[in-house]
């Protein structure tokens, strides 16, 4: 489900946030693209994230300002 997980926005809308192992990997576009249309369907909004390079140490800085924004 698109919004499992997710808290309703101000505007009754869900945000989710998807932050991808590495930005530009045609693997995780493709997962993006799906995100992103479940998430219309449902009327949520989703925003993207990830590192330039698969990097733990260049990762965890993303998922933590995630986590800080409660999407």
């Amino acid at each position: 489900s698109a919004s499992g997980g997710a808290s309703g926005g101000a505007d009754g809308g869900y945000k989710i946030a998807f932050v991808q192992g590495v930005a530009g990997d045609e693997f995780y576009i493709s997962m993006q693209c799906g995100i992103q249309s479940e998430a219309a369907k449902e009327g949520a909004t989703v925003t993207t994230q990830g590192p330039e390079k698969f990097d733990p140490t260049l990762q965890k800085p993303i998922v933590d300002a995630v986590v800080a924004s409660k999407p």
